[in-house]
């Protein structure tokens, strides 16, 4: 019977100690996205407010990497959290698994750690193989196709993602900002260009990057929302966060 117990005060104490590292660790990863989302969506409306509408576009883009990013991981660590068999919790060491993809599988610890110290850089991967992120396509990808099945009429990636991207890349979107007016000239057309143009493409990139804005700031809210409903239950298992 002492044999028992002392069995069972020890998973309960090592099941409270890593479930405690996981919470602590998406408490960091919660607030260093809330704030950089601040950042951007604060460069985003000054920019707007002052016609730079080329670094606004840049950081709603960011912003939509971002946003999307963090409303993914918050159903992600909701649904495989809410799977765990809290039933065991003083008899076994308990380790929740998340699927990678069909064949396999990777412990939630280490998605977790990765959405706070991800990274793609060729260097940092080399020596953390663990802490390769995915694409942000791919998670975008994942982000409409989840969308669509509540019956969201657009495609971020589609309507908004990629006419960002090609802003923020040296490519025709982003030139074209600057063209004034245009004016047929026999079989050409002569293009007036200025710094502080209004016409061209002006118009309709100030109105895809505020609903990417919008769209963005939504998808953190609501992530926010579900990271501490997620929370909450945890606690409701293990007790108080240890520090």
């Amino acid at each position: 019977m002492i044999t028992t117990m002392q069995h069972s005060i020890a998973y309960d104490q090592i099941n409270r100690l890593f479930f405690s590292h996981m919470l602590r660790t998406l408490e960091a990863y919660e607030i260093v996205t809330v704030w950089r989302a601040e950042e951007l969506a604060r460069n985003c409306v000054n920019s707007l407010n002052t016609e730079l509408t080329i670094p606004a576009a840049v950081s709603a883009r960011s912003l939509v990497e971002l946003a999307l990013r963090y409303l993914l991981a918050a159903r992600n660590t909701r649904h495989y959290l809410g799977q765990v068999p809290w039933d065991q919790f003083q008899t076994g060491a308990i380790v929740p698994k998340i699927p990678i993809d069909d064949k396999r599988d990777e412990p939630l610890e280490d998605y977790i750690e990765r959405l706070l110290w991800g990274s793609r850089l060729r260097d940092r991967v080399k020596m953390f193989p663990g802490l390769e992120e995915q694409t942000i396509l791919k998670q975008i990808d994942a982000f409409d196709k989840i969308a669509k099945t509540v019956g969201q009429p657009y495609s971020v990636r589609n309507d908004y993602y990629e006419f960002l991207c090609e802003i923020a890349h040296p490519n025709y979107v982003g030139n074209g900002r600057y063209v004034e007016k245009k004016s047929p000239n026999g079989d050409w057309e002569v293009y007036s260009m200025s710094a502080h143009a209004r016409g061209g493409d002006y118009t309709y990139i100030t109105v895809k990057t505020c609903g990417a804005l919008s769209i963005s700031l939504e998808c953190a809210t609501n992530g926010f929302a579900i990271f501490q409903e997620t929370k909450k239950n945890i606690i409701s298992h293990i007790g108080s966060i240890l520090p």
